[in-house]
């Protein structure tokens, strides 16, 4: 009796659970009817997939994705493909924007053909089927493995993540392995070749020199000789607009890595010329296993004991002789400028910012000088060639007077009356809140209107074609037309929801501030451990001939609260 109580009870449960899967699919389906955002379908292939399974392949994902879809019923479909990325690295260019476009809201399905093309790390490929898309209520869906978050959890989901993983484990070392074996033999099995060779069109694992690039190598080799720098280099480079490695090989090639575009083809980087100076390839030596990942998970490099190099000498034809590279070396050491500076005199680092191009400032200091040092803007040095950013400089001791000229006033407030500061500071927060609130309020009331307007000249326009006052043509045309700016003007009413702000500074912050203020209050000079403590960060401007100063103006945010406008009247 007992037992045919049991098995009536587990009947029961099986049908309860089996009424309320299809219960929840209902509802999904229900949600899809109404629903206007969009379907995502995903696609992803990497080399380690292998291009001569055509069941992989893009177009073959494609179709299958599009004929699941149209027999689902899912409308809005959109694909997302990723052709040539490793699916242990979560990086796409595609993942990455539907990713973006499911926290915004706009994606209400996503479809893969199994789980393996949605990745191959067992952790993130977890979290994002089984956290990320049910927190932002998106139903994901992988094909051939039967998951469907419509109908539940899937037991088995983790157990395919975790040989998917182990899947691409197994290549990765197999992949090592192999090009540890062929490297000793003496083959150049890195990608793209060193500037200056070409593979051998006989022997795809053997460098023979390119007749187009070989001599800007052996010219540069020239130049080293003579004492010019890696810098002087890179300056008569460019002034013969000979392309660099990167343009030339997306010139020849049609990509180079994750460049798609080389909008300055002619600017050649000071680094670059120092790399292929130093490096042994050109004297007819093949290195190997100089730099490896941690696993296969981690992409940083980090680099190799020389003793664990695989070392082939004399491997291909040289480009420069050996006696010329040594003296190259030796110059390359004794050209550097010692730069005399303690770690006290840099009180800013990484604190100073450029205003204009928002690159962290770059420290320098020569003896010689009166100044301790000066902040110059981190791009113009780096890449003196290019116009994007101009190359102002503040010395040390400029900052120091506008640093401690500001702190000094608000420390005069505090000490005077603390609670009073505090409480303006609340109120101009508030402030500063409402403002920025009432700006997108605005907005969304021109956008609420504008929506309405469409909906009442859609109806309008569908009784003229009815009354025949408009001709069938001309109805699509301007129904279209309407469609898409009723499109376009629903996508923004969400993102305008949710950039309403919440005060960003809270009181809390708003009152360790004061106390850090009072605590430093009677300071008279800067040091690196307290501008590190009161200071977010600083903008620094270029000099402006037109104020009335006639100085460099900086922005200075402080911890906790950042800009602090003391001056402005109560």
């Amino acid at each position: 009796m007992q037992n045919s109580n049991a098995c009536l009870f587990i009947f029961v449960i099986m049908i309860l659970q089996e009424s309320c899967m299809k219960l929840r699919k209902g509802v999904y389906m229900t949600q899809q009817l109404h629903d206007n955002r969009i379907t995502a379908l995903y696609c992803r292939l990497s080399r380690d997939d292998g291009y001569a399974d055509d069941s992989c392949s893009i177009d073959s994902q494609k179709s299958m994705l599009k004929e699941y879809a149209l027999n689902q019923g899912f409308d809005h479909c959109e694909f997302f493909v990723d052709d040539g990325y490793s699916g242990t690295n979560f990086n796409r260019p595609d993942f990455s924007r539907m990713i973006e476009m499911v926290e915004h809201n706009t994606i209400s399905t996503v479809v893969v053909k199994d789980l393996s093309r949605l990745g191959r790390e067992y952790l993130q490929t977890g979290y994002y089927s089984e956290i990320f898309f049910p927190m932002h209520d998106v139903r994901f869906i992988a094909i051939n493995d039967g998951v469907d978050t419509a109908n539940g959890e899937n037991e088995f989901a983790p157990f395919k993540n975790l040989l998917n993983e182990m899947y691409a484990k197994d290549i990765s070392r197999k992949i090592k392995s192999s090009a540890r074996i062929r490297a000793k033999r003496g083959e150049f099995v890195n990608g793209t070749p060193p500037y200056g060779y070409m593979r051998d069109p006989d022997n795809r694992n053997h460098l023979i020199p390119d007749r187009n690039t070989a001599p800007t190598v052996k010219m540069m080799f020239d130049l080293a000789a003579e004492g010019k720098s890696s810098y002087a280099i890179s300056i008569i480079l460019r002034e013969k607009q000979v392309p660099k490695p990167t343009a030339y090989v997306l010139e020849n090639d049609g990509s180079y890595r994750v460049n798609e575009k080389c909008e300055c083809p002619y600017e050649w980087c000071p680094k670059t010329v120092s790399d292929i100076l130093s490096n042994v390839t050109y004297i007819g030596h093949l290195y190997f296993g100089m730099t490896a990942h941690r696993s296969f998970k981690d992409k940083k490099k980090v680099r190799i004991p020389e003793e664990q190099w695989i070392k082939c000498m004399n491997n291909h034809e040289p480009l420069i002789d050996e006696d010329q590279f040594n003296k190259v070396q030796v110059l390359s050491k004794t050209s550097h400028k010692t730069i005399r500076f303690t770690p006290d005199d840099n009180i800013y680092k990484e604190i100073c910012y450029c205003a204009d191009c928002g690159f962290v400032m770059y420290f320098a200091a020569r003896p010689g000088r009166q100044t301790k040092g000066y902040y110059s803007c981190g791009r113009s040095r780096l890449r003196p060639y290019r116009r994007g950013c101009s190359a102002h400089y503040i010395t040390v001791e400029e900052i120091n007077d506008i640093v401690l000229g500001e702190f000094k006033l608000i420390a005069s407030k505090v000490k005077s009356d603390k609670k009073s500061f505090v409480e303006r500071l609340i109120r101009d927060a508030d402030n500063e809140l409402e403002r920025a609130n009432a700006k997108t309020r605005k907005e969304l009331d021109k956008i609420t209107a504008r929506v309405e307007e469409i909906n009442i000249l859609t109806r309008s326009l569908y009784e003229d074609r009815v009354f025949g006052k408009i001709t069938e043509d001309m109805y699509s045309k301007l129904s279209d037309n309407y469609d898409k700016e009723l499109s376009r003007l629903k996508e923004k009413i969400p993102e305008l929801n949710a950039s309403l702000l919440t005060r960003r500074i809270s009181d809390d912050e708003i009152r360790q501030f004061a106390n850090l203020v009072e605590k430093h209050a009677n300071i008279t000079t800067m040091t690196t451990e307290i501008s590190h403590e009161l200071i977010d960060r600083i903008l620094v401007h270029k000099k402006d001939d037109n104020r009335r100063t006639k100085g460099k103006r900086l922005e200075i945010f402080f911890r906790f609260v950042g800009k602090v406008d003391i001056r402005r009247r109560n």
